[in-house]
């Protein structure tokens, strides 16, 4: 939040007070004169109290702003991150031109192929074809069973399948 916000919600409490008050002296009667003068006295303090907020607040602002510590805090935290990014960037770089990381990769690459190997090998074998091809020929039975039950189900009454 800036001066600008701060300043402009101030001045909105104030107006939107001020017409409270007004609209209060406004209903009051001739009669509550001393209600009047002190509604008035109360507009005056609080008007004041904001006032004198909104200064107290600027002024913590810009003491906060010009601080020696915090400019040395982002100053630090700056030179600190560039140091972890750098440190950060040297290590991926060691990590990637690693042998341990190539062998692991080739390790990686050979174990796929060996086990692709494996598994062409085994669906290829004739056990597995001759299981396949049953399982085939047994959907294909069930298929035919399950027609013939839907169409038996859904003939009307008395007509031939």
């Amino acid at each position: 939040m800036n001066n600008n916000d701060i300043e402009r919600y101030t001045q909105e409490v104030i107006e939107d007070l001020k017409e409270k008050i007004e609209d209060i002296t406004v209903n009051a009667s001739s009669q509550d004169e001393q209600i009047i003068d002190r509604l008035n006295e109360v507009k005056d303090k609080a008007v004041k109290i904001l006032n004198n907020a909104i200064k107290a607040i600027d002024n913590g602002i810009k003491n906060i702003a010009d601080s020696e510590e915090l400019e040395k805090g982002l100053s630090t935290a700056k030179e600190r991150s560039l140091q972890l990014y750098e440190e950060t960037i040297r290590k991926l770089n060691e990590i990637k031109d690693s042998e341990a990381l190539k062998k692991g990769f080739e390790e990686i690459k050979q174990s796929s192929i060996q086990v692709k190997e494996n598994i062409d090998e085994f669906m290829n074998s004739e056990e597995v074809k001759q299981t396949i091809e049953k399982a085939k020929t047994g959907t294909i039975d069930v298929a035919e069973k399950a027609l013939d039950t839907l169409k038996s189900w859904l003939s009307p009454e008395g007509e031939d399948k």
